[in-house]
């Protein structure tokens, strides 16, 4: 579970209270989650938020053996867009390669080894990024 904030731009005559429930009770979307709507005004949103920028962190707990281990994934993104198309764009990479090494059908993200994702060369990850 995690806390959803949402800004939104709205025309002075509208109905904020209407806009709040419809946003916080959306089913399969937000509904299920902690969910703060924020009423900014155009310029605030041109000013602190015209990239869309997006940002969280996932713990997981589990064990191994004995010992309790526990793992965080973070993200902080400047512009959620950039970002989101900037996986589009290594995952066609990754599918493309997958395609001219004989592989056919479906795969997700957690099938595909992730060098396959990669602009860079096997040696350059190697030796750059280990």
């Amino acid at each position: 579970m995690h806390k959803r904030l949402v800004y939104v731009v709205a025309e002075e005559s509208t109905d904020r209270e209407r806009i709040r429930k419809e946003i916080v009770e959306m089913p399969n979307y937000y509904a299920e989650y902690d969910t703060e709507v924020v009423f900014i005004t155009k310029e605030e949103m041109l000013k602190s938020h015209a990239a869309l920028p997006h940002g969280g962190f996932v713990l997981t707990s589990g064990s191994t053996g004995e010992y309790k281990q526990i793992l965080e994934y973070r993200c902080q993104l400047e512009s959620n867009p950039d970002f989101t198309g900037s996986v589009l764009v290594a995952c066609a990479r990754a599918a493309f390669r997958l395609q001219q090494s004989g592989y056919k059908g479906a795969f997700t993200m957690l099938d595909v080894p992730p060098a396959l994702f990669s602009h860079h060369s096997p040696d350059q990850l190697r030796s750059h990024f280990m």
